[in-house]
Order: structure tokens, then C-alpha cells, then sequence
């Protein structure tokens, strides 16, 4: 771990260090982890200063993002992601 790492865990309350462990974990679990729907592919990520969770549909030349503040939420996020960029694909090739 780094200085400032320590520095900052320092400085923060038992409960303040649960809380930042807990989130470090969940980023080392999610950041492999790949949400799939109708063939799109979802990553998984985890913002400290939002405190939200968020991904991107990947292999798209678009960009698309989605987010949740509860990770229960973001595969539902991901999947309402997934319909709106169909829908607006489908759109684009009517007109």
C-alpha cells in the first residue's frame, strides 16, 4: 500500500475503514466480472465519490453507460441500457 493509502486510512473511523474495505473488495470482485444480455457484453465498476456503481456496454463503436446505487440495481440498469440502445438502433436504420 502506498503512503497517501495509509495516510487516509489513518485519518478515518473504524467504520469509515469497514466501509473503504468493503468497497475495495467489491472493486476486486467487479472488476472481472461482465454482465451479458440479448449478446452485449457489461462491465462493472464501482465510483468511492459518486458511491454508485456503473459500466458500459462494450464492443459497441458507441458509447453507452449506465449506473445504480445499489449493485443490485446495475444489472437492471445494464438490461434498460441495452433496450434503449436497441431501440435507438432500430430508429436510426427506419429513417
Amino acid at each position: 500500500m502506498g503512503k497517501k493509502i495509509l495516510d487516509e486510512l489513518n485519518n478515518m473511523t473504524l467504520g469509515q475503514r469497514l466501509i473503504y474495505g468493503m468497497v475495495e473488495a467489491y472493486n476486486y470482485v467487479l472488476k472481472d466480472k461482465k454482465l451479458e444480455y440479448k449478446g452485449f457484453i457489461g462491465s462493472t465498476q464501482y465510483s468511492k465519490n459518486d458511491k454508485c456503481y456503473y459500466g458500459k456496454i462494450e464492443n459497441i463503436k458507441d458509447l453507452v453507460n449506465y449506473e445504480s446505487e445499489k449493485i443490485e440495481g446495475l444489472e437492471n440498469a445494464f438490461k434498460e441500457a441495452v433496450n434503449d440502445y436497441l431501440e435507438l438502433c432500430k430508429g436510426e436504420n427506419n429513417g
